[in-house]
C-alpha cells in the first residue's frame, strides 16, 4: 500500500500560446497541470518551488499520520527489507508486533506512529527486560532501532525514538556442556524412541551440527569412500560467502548411516525428521525435550533475577560438547573453527568447556622449581600423596554420582586417610 507514496518530483515549467507559463508535477503517481498566472519565468520558477515543496510536506503530513500496525506495510516496501532474509523479517514483523500491542496498552492515545518519544522507548525496554534474559531485549530494541531507521526519516521529524537507547549489559546463560555418561543416557533414550532419533543424536554428537543442520543433511553431501560430510551451513552462508564446510565422520556414525541401504540412499539422511522440522521445528524440539526428559537431564534452572526458567542444556549442548572433547583431546582451535562452520576461534572458544581432569594434569605438568631454579623431581612420598589424593577424588566423584553410599564414602575415605 505504501507504494504509492513516492517522492514529488520536480515539476517541468511549458509555456502556453498565450505566453502563460504552466506546471505539470507528479503526486503519488497522478499527474497534476496547473497554470502559474505568469508570464515571467523567474516568477514561474518561484511559485514552482513553491508549489512542489508544499505538496511534498502534505505528503510527509499525510504520512506521519500512520497507524501503529500498518507502519509495517512501509518498512516492508522499503529499500532496505528488500535485502533481508525471509527468517530477518519474520523476527522483525514479531518485535514491531509486540511493541505496537505494548504502545496500543500502555499509550492507547498514540494511534500514530510519529508520536513514539523516546521516553516510551526507555518504558518500553523496561517492561521488555523484567520478563526475558538482556541478551533478548538488546536484540529486539537492535532490530526495533533498524527498522525505524528505515523509515522514520519518511514520517517522523522527532527522530528514531529508539536511537541511542541503553544497551543493557549482555548477562547471557550459555548451554553447558554435557558429560559422558549424560550423552550415553540421551543415546539409549532416542534410541527406544526410533531409529531416526538414534542417528540424529549420534550425528550430533560426532559432528558438533546444529539441530536444522543434522535434519536437513542429504546423502549427496555425504562421500562415503572419503568418510567426509561436506555442505553449506545455512546460519553462516551470508558470512562466510557460500563457502563449504567439511566434517570427517566419524567410525561410528558412518557405521550407522551405512546401515541404509545403498538403493535407498537418496534425498535426506533422515527422511522423517527432515520433513517433521520443515513443517513444524517446534514438534521436532518438543520431542527431543522428552528425549533429555527421559535420560533424566534437567534441561532449565532458576537463576536469580529471571522472571523465567533458562535453558540449561538442550540439544545445542551436543556442539559444546563436541567442541569440548575435541579441544579437550588436543585438536587444533583453527581446525575446530574449520569442522564446526564457526567465523572466527573467538566463537570457537565460547562453546568451549575445560575438563577438570585436563585442567588438574596441564596444573601437575608445571615443575616444581628449588632456590636456585632447578628442576626437583617429584619425590616418593609427594607421589604417594598424589595418588592418595586421586582415589579421594574418585571414591567423592562415585559418591556424587550415586554409585556407592555415604556410609561407604566415609568408610573408604577413613581408610586412605590412614594409609597415608
Amino acid at each position: 500500500m505504501w507504494k504509492k507514496y513516492v517522492k514529488v518530483g520536480r515539476g517541468t515549467l511549458f509555456k502556453a500560446r498565450s505566453g502563460m507559463w504552466n506546471l505539470v508535477y507528479s503526486i503519488k503517481g497522478r499527474e497534476k497541470c496547473r497554470s502559474l498566472g505568469t508570464k515571467n519565468f523567474d516568477e514561474a520558477e518561484r511559485k514552482r518551488h513553491e508549489i512542489v515543496e508544499a505538496a511534498r510536506l502534505g505528503i510527509i503530513e499525510e504520512m506521519s499520520r500512520i497507524p501503529l500496525l500498518d507502519a509495517w506495510s512501509l518498512y516492508a516496501s522499503s529499500h532496505d527489507a528488500r535485502r533481508i532474509s525471509d527468517e530477518g523479517m519474520r523476527r522483525r514483523f514479531t518485535a514491531w508486533r509486540g511493541f505496537a500491542a505494548w504502545m496500543h496498552d500502555r499509550h492507547p492515545e498514540v494511534a500514530d506512529a510519529s508520536a513514539i518519544r523516546r521516553k516510551m522507548a526507555d518504558e518500553y525496554i523496561d517492561f521488555h527486560s523484567a520478563g526475558h534474559a538482556a541478551a533478548t531485549t538488546n536484540k529486539t530494541v537492535i532490530l526495533l532501532r533498524g527498522m525505524l531507521d528505515a523509515i522514520c526519516g519518511t514520517w517522523s521529524t522527532a527522530g528514531n525514538p529508539f536511537a541511542g537507547a541503553m544497551i543493557l549489559p549482555w548477562d547471557s546463560h550459555s548451554r553447558r556442556s554435557l558429560e559422558r555418561e549424560e550423552i550415553a543416557r540421551l543415546l539409549d533414550a532416542a534410541k527406544k524412541i526410533g531409529a531416526e532419533y538414534y542417528r540424529l543424536f549420534l550425528v550430533a554428537t560426532y559432528t558438533g551440527l546444529r539441530l536444522g543442520e543434522c535434519c536437513s543433511i542429504k546423502w549427496e553431501d555425504i562421500d562415503v569412500r572419503r568418510g567426509i560430510l561436506q555442505f553449506v551451513p545455512g546460519k553462516t552462508r551470508r558470512y562466510l560467502n557460500g563457502r563449504p564446510v567439511t566434517v570427517p565422520l566419524h567410525w561410528k556414525l558412518l557405521r550407522a548411516l551405512l546401515e541404509t541401504h545403498e538403493d535407498c540412499r537418496t534425498g535426506a539422511v533422515l527422511p522423517e525428521l527432515a520433513r517433521a522440522y520443515a513443517a513444524n521445528r517446534w514438534c521436532a524440539k518438543r520431542a527431543i525435550a522428552r528425549i533429555f526428559k527421559s535420560a533424566g537431564i534437567e534441561t532449565s534452572i532458576r537463576v536469580a533475577g529471571r522472571a523465567r526458567r533458562v535453558p540449561e542444556a538442550s540439544f545445542h549442548s551436543l556442539r559444546h560438547s563436541f567442541v569440548s572433547f575435541a579441544a579437550n583431546a588436543g585438536v587444533p582451535l583453527e581446525s575446530l573453527r574449520a569442522i564446526v562452520g564457526h567465523a572466527s576461534t573467538a566463537m570457537t572458544r565460547h562453546y568451549y568447556h575445560a575438563d577438570e581432569e585436563d585442567m588438574r594434569r596441564a596444573v601437575e605438568s608445571v615443575p616444581v622449581f628449588d632456590a636456585c631454579g632447578n628442576v626437583v623431581s617429584l619425590s616418593a612420598k609427594a607421589a604417594g600423596e598424589s595418588a592418595l589424593s586421586q582415589r579421594l577424588l574418585h571414591i567423592e566423584a562415585l559418591f556424587r554420582d550415586g554409585l556407592v553410599s555415604e556410609s561407604e564414602c566415609n568408610e573408604v575415605c577413613m581408610r586412605i586417610a590412614a594409609e597415608a
